[in-house]
């Protein structure tokens, strides 16, 4: 299977919103998905009913990609932020957009 490019980052989002775009890009298929639907403002009961799967294991994915984001996160926005402040160019690997 093909695996699809990711979206380029909008370069005018606060640094924590790109950290977190690139921090999703570092999660499983399924911890994605609950995550976003979480965002979306479901319960994990209703997540597990849409994506028909164990409450258990909607809780765990969960867990586990929270778990992830928090270490990935302040990383990814700090690393930005001193390449910004250095007025280096920073490159993304989700559409390789220069951050000027």
């Amino acid at each position: 299977m093909r695996r699809r490019r990711p979206k380029p980052i909008d370069i005018n989002l606060p640094i924590s919103y790109r950290a977190l775009h690139l921090a999703l890009g570092s999660l499983s298929k399924r911890q994605k998905q609950i995550i976003t639907l979480r965002l979306k403002g479901l319960t994990l009961y209703q997540i597990a009913k849409k994506l028909r799967i164990s409450i258990c294991s909607v809780h765990k994915h969960n867990q586990l990609a929270r778990r992830k984001l928090r270490k990935i996160v302040p990383i990814i926005a700090q690393t930005l932020q001193d390449a910004l402040k250095a007025g280096g160019e920073v490159k993304c690997s989700s559409g390789d957009q220069d951050n000027t």
